[in-house]
C-alpha cells in the first residue's frame, strides 16, 4: 500500500463511531506552511491518472490471452468481477490508513498489526515487487523499440535507454511534477487500445474463431486469468480507485512503461527514504544529505532493475512469483485483515457479531488472497520447470559451458549457467560505473575548462578528452580480459593489392621479453576499413587500435554514428565530447558535415603530429536476414553479380572522406580489414556472435581473424584529381570546400571498392569451407595477440581514476 500524497477525507465510519487508538500519531507527510516539499499536493482526479499510467500498463494487451484461454464470457465476467472486488478491497485499505495516519506503506501497517517480523516482511515485499515490476516495465519498453526498429539497435542499449528515463522520472520528491505526464500516459492508452482493435481487425488471423466459453484444465485456466487478477494491483485513494477500476475494465490496452517504471521504483525509494529520515528534516526540506541520499536510492532501484532484468535468465518468470507473493496479498488477502484488526480494536469482537456480511466479506478476501498467492506461485514455479525442462533457459548452478559453443547458433544453445549469470551482473555494474566515472570526468573537470577563454585551456580540453577516449579504449580490452577472454590473430597480404613485403612483416611485430606481441609497428595516420558482421566488430576494431603504434592509436579513433544517438544519457553524452561524427543518414544533409568534420580533424592532426584514425564501415550495416535483400536488390539494378558473405559497399561516404583527408594529411593511409570470426555457419554470422552471447553468456570467439592490407591513398587508391580541393595542407581554411567529383572519377573509386570487396567475399567463402584461420590467405604470416592490458596501471585509466583521485590529492594538500 503505496501513499498517493492526496490529503485522505475522513471517510471511515470508525473514526467517528470510537476513540482511536493512535490518537495523537503523526502522519509522515504532515503538512506544514514552513515546509520546503509539500507532499499532498494531488487532487483524486490527477492521482487517478498516475494509477492509471502505472496499472494499466502491467496488463497492456495481456487480457485478450486470457479471453482466448477460457473464452469471452467467462472472461469478461471475471474481469468485472476483479473489478468490483478490487474497488471494495481499495476501500478497506483506504480506511486503515485513515484509521492511522502514521501509516505510510505496508510495513508500517505489518508493524500495527504484528510486531517488527510483520513490518520488515511486509516492507520487503513491497520493495521487492516494486523492483521486480520496474524490471517489467524496462524489459516492456525494450521489446517495444526493438520490434518498432525491426531490432536496429542492441537489446542492451534499449533497456540503459529505458532505466535512464524511468531513471529520471523517478527523481522528483513528490509526484504533483508527474502528473501531466500522468494525462498523457492516460492518452496514450487510448490511442493505444483503438490502433490495437484496429489492426487486430484489419490483419485478422486465418481460421481464427470466437468462442464464448472455451474447455481447458486448471493450469492454463488459472494462468490466463492471473493477467486481470494482477492487472487490479496498487491503489489506495477512493475516488481515484473508482476512475482506475473504470478505465482499466474499459481501456486496458497502455504503452506508459516509463511513468509505470518511474512510479514503481519511486515507490521503492521512498519506502527506503522515509524509514531512513521519518519526521526528520530530510523528509520537507531541501538538504544536501537528503536529496543525495534519495537520488542513490532512485539509481539503485533502478539500477538493481536493469540488471536483474539483462542478467537474470528467469527474470520474467520471478516476477510472477513476486506478483503472486505479495501482490495478492497487498491486493486482496490484507485488505480482510485490516478490517478485522480495526473493528476489533475499535469496537471489540461485539463488532464482528454486528456486522456478518462486512465479516463474511472480509474471510472471503482473505480467502481469496492465499487462494490467488498459493496458485499463483504454483503456476509460476510449474513455468519456471517447463522452461528448463525445455532449455528456454538454463539449469541452476551448472558450472561451465561446453567448449565449442561459438559454433552453435545462440538459439540451440544449451541454458547458461547460474555461475556465468552472477559473473553477467558484474559486468554490467563494472561498465555501468566505469562509464559514469569517464562521462562523469567530462562533465566535471573538463568541461569547466573548456569554457576558460584561454588558448592553453582549449589545448588542454582537447588533451584531456583523448585521455577519457583512451580510458573507454582501455575500459574494452579490459572488459575482454576479465569476461570474455581472446585474441586476435593477424594475418597479412602477401599477394594482392595493399600487400605487405617480407621484410615488413618481419618488422611489424613489437614483443616483450616473453616474446608476446605488445604492439604492431604501423603507420599512425590512416583510415581503418573493414566488413561488417556483428556489433562486436567496433569493439574489437577499437581493441586493435590499442596495439598499433608505440602508444596506440585508441585515444585518436574518430567514427561516424546516426544522429539519433548523440543524445542517448552517458553514451550520447560521450561521444558528443569525443567529437564523433553525427549523420542523419541522408547524403544531401550529411556530405558538407562530413567533409568540414574531416578536413578540421585532419588539419589538427597533420598540424600537432599526432595519431588519426578514422573508422568506417562502408557497406554501412550488418549482414543479416534483412539487409541481405537489400544488396541483393542494389546489386540487380546495377547490373553486378551481389557479394554472398558480405553486402555491396557504398563507395561515396568513403570516396568524400578520403578527398577531404587526403590534403591535409599527405602521409594518409588506408588500413583495411577483412574480419572473419571462428565457426562454420549456416547462417548469418549475428546468429552466433552478439554482444549479449558474447559478454553475459561468456561465449566469446576463441579468436579474431583479422587480414590487413595497406594502401597509401595518394598513390594506390583511384580518389581523383585533388587539386580543386585545397590541395595544399599549409593552406589555411575556416572550413573544407566542397566540389562535386566528376562522374568518372566516382566510377573508378566505385569499381576499386567492389573489387576489394570481392576479393573479401572469397577469402571469408574460403575460411568457411576449410574451417581455418590460417587459409587466408595463403602464405601469410600470423601473430597472435591476447586481449589484455600491457600495464597493470592502465586498469585505473579503465575507470578514468585519474581526475578525481587527482581532485582528492589537490584537496587534501589544501587541508593541510
Amino acid at each position: 500500500m503505496s501513499t498517493s500524497e492526496k490529503t485522505p477525507t475522513p471517510s471511515s465510519p470508525h473514526l467517528v463511531e470510537s476513540p482511536h487508538p493512535n490518537k495523537g500519531a503523526v502522519d509522515v507527510f504532515e503538512e506544514n506552511p514552513d515546509h520546503d516539499i509539500h507532499y499532498k499536493t494531488l487532487s483524486w482526479q490527477f492521482v487517478s491518472l498516475l494509477m492509471i499510467a502505472e496499472i494499466v500498463s502491467n496488463g497492456m494487451l495481456s487480457l485478450p490471452s486470457a479471453l482466448a484461454v477460457v473464452g469471452i464470457v467467462p472472461a469478461v465476467v471475471l474481469i468485472v468481477f476483479l473489478g468490483v472486488f478490487g474497488l471494495f478491497t481499495a476501500k478497506l485499505l483506504i480506511d486503515f490508513k485513515l484509521n492511522h495516519p502514521n501509516v505510510h506503506s505496508m510495513g508500517d501497517a505489518g508493524m500495527i498489526m504484528g510486531g517488527p517480523f510483520f513490518r520488515e516482511l511486509l516492507s520487503a515485499g513491497t520493495v521487492i515487487f516494486a523492483i521486480c515490476a520496474t524490471g517489467a516495465e524496462i524489459l516492456s519498453g525494450q521489446q517495444a523499440l526493438s520490434s518498432l526498429s525491426n531490432n536496429g539497435l542492441c537489446a542492451m542499449y534499449f533497456l540503459l535507454i529505458f532505466a535512464v528515463a524511468t531513471f529520471v522520472l523517478s527523481l522528483p520528491r513528490t509526484l504533483d511534477r508527474l502528473s501531466w505526464i500522468g494525462l498523457f500516459s492516460v492518452l496514450l492508452i487510448m490511442v493505444a487500445g483503438v490502433v490495437a482493435m484496429i489492426g487486430a481487425g484489419l490483419n485478422s488471423t486465418p481460421g481464427r474463431t470466437i468462442s464464448a466459453t472455451t474447455k481447458t484444465d486448471f493450469y492454463q485456466a488459472f494462468l490466463a486469468i492471473t493477467n486481470p487478477v494482477f492487472s487490479y494491483a496498487g491503489f489506495n485513494e477512493l475516488q481515484a480507485a473508482w476512475c482506475l477500476q473504470g478505465s482499466a475494465t474499459v481501456f486496458y490496452t497502455l504503452f506508459a512503461v516509463i511513468i509505470a517504471g518511474g512510479l514503481y521504483s519511486h515507490t521503492a525509494a521512498k519506502l527506503v527514504f522515509v524509514r531512513f529520515f521519518r519526521h526528520t528534516r530530510h523528509i520537507y526540506s531541501h538538504t544536501v544529505k537528503g536529496w543525495a541520499v534519495w537520488v542513490a536510492l532512485c539509481f539503485f532501484a533502478v539500477a538493481l532493475a536493469f540488471v536483474l532484468a539483462i542478467a537474470v535468465p528467469i527474470f520474467s518468470y520471478l516476477i510472477g512469483i513476486a506478483a503472486a507473493l505479495f501482490a495478492s496479498w497487498y491486493t486482496y488477502g490484507l485488505a480482510g485483515f485490516f478490517w478485522l484488526y480495526d473493528t476489533v480494536q475499535f469496537e471489540g469482537r461485539a463488532g464482528l457479531r454486528r456486522r456478518p456480511v462486512m465479516l463474511t466479506l472480509s474471510i472471503l478476501t482473505i480467502i481469496s488472497g492465499a487462494f490467488i498467492c498459493v496458485a499463483g506461485t504454483y503456476v509460476s514455479i510449474k513455468l519456471i520447470t517447463v522452461a528448463y525442462s525445455t532449455h528456454i533457459v538454463g539449469k541452476p548452478f551448472r558450472m561451465s559451458n561446453k567448449p565449442g559453443l561459438y559454433s552453435i547458433p545462440i538459439s540451440a544453445r544449451p541454458p547458461t549457467p547460474w555461475k556465468q549469470t552472477f559473473k553477467a551482473i558484474g559486468f554490467i555494474i563494472l561498465w555501468m560505473f566505469a562509464a559514469i566515472m569517464i562521462n562523469g570526468s567530462q562533465f566535471v573537470f573538463l568541461l569547466p575548462i573548456r569554457l576558460l577563454p584561454f588558448r592553453s585551456a582549449r589545448s588542454l580540453y582537447y588533451e584531456g578528452i583523448r585521455w577519457t577516449k583512451g580510458c573507454l579504449g582501455c575500459l574494452l580490452i579490459l572488459m575482454c580480459q576479465w569476461f570474455a577472454p581472446t585474441r586476435l590473430r593477424i594475418t597479412f597480404e602477401t599477394q594482392g593489392p595493399g600487400k605487405f613485403s617480407k621484410e615488413e612483416i618481419e618488422r611489424v611485430a613489437v614483443r616483450n621479453s616473453k616474446g608476446e606481441v605488445i604492439s604492431l609497428n604501423l603507420p599512425t595516420k590512416f583510415v581503418l576499413t573493414a566488413n561488417h558482421q556483428i556489433y562486436a566488430d567496433w569493439w574489437y576494431a577499437w581493441c586493435l587500435l590499442y596495439f598499433i603504434g608505440p602508444t596506440g592509436v585508441h585515444r585518436h579513433m574518430f567514427i561516424t554514428l546516426k544522429k539519433s544517438l548523440q543524445w542517448i544519457p552517458i553514451a550520447g553524452w560521450g561521444m558528443q565530447f569525443f567529437n564523433f561524427i553525427f549523420l542523419a543518414r541522408s547524403w544531401a544533409a550529411d556530405r558538407l558535415q562530413l567533409a568540414t568534420q574531416l578536413a578540421s580533424l585532419g588539419k589538427e592532426a597533420r598540424k600537432e603530429n599526432r595519431p588519426f584514425c578514422f573508422l568506417l564501415y562502408p557497406e554501412g550495416t550488418l549482414v543479416s536476414k534483412d539487409t541481405r535483400p537489400i544488396s541483393k536488390k542494389f546489386a540487380d539494378k546495377m547490373g553486378i553479380a551481389d557479394m554472398k558473405n558480405t553486402l555491396l559497399p557504398r563507395s561515396t561516404g568513403l570516396h568524400y572522406s578520403l578527398r577531404s583527408l587526403a590534403p591535409r594529411i599527405p602521409d594518409l593511409k588506408l588500413l583495411d580489414l577483412t574480419v572473419v570470426y571462428p565457426g562454420k555457419f549456416s547462417k548469418f554470422q549475428l546468429s552466433y556472435y552478439t554482444l549479449r552471447s558474447i559478454f553475459f553468456n561468456g561465449v566469446s570467439p576463441p579468436a579474431i581473424h583479422m587480414h590487413l592490407r595497406l594502401f597509401d591513398v595518394r598513390e594506390d587508391i583511384p580518389i581523383g584529381d585533388l587539386s580543386s580541393t585545397m590541395s595544399s595542407p599549409d593552406v589555411p581554411e575556416k572550413g573544407a570546400v566542397e566540389v562535386d567529383i566528376p562522374a568518372e572519377e566516382k566510377e573508378n573509386f566505385d569499381l576499386w571498392l567492389r573489387n576489394l570487396w570481392r576479393e573479401k567475399d572469397e577469402a571469408i567463402a574460403k575460411y568457411y569451407e576449410t574451417g581455418t584461420l590460417e587459409t587466408i590467405p595463403e602464405g601469410s604470416t600470423a601473430l597472435d595477440i591476447p586481449l589484455k592490458l600491457r600495464r597493470k596501471r592502465e586498469i585505473l585509466d579503465a575507470f578514468c581514476c585519474f581526475f578525481p583521485a587527482g581532485l582528492a590529492y589537490l584537496l587534501g594538500r589544501a587541508r593541510h
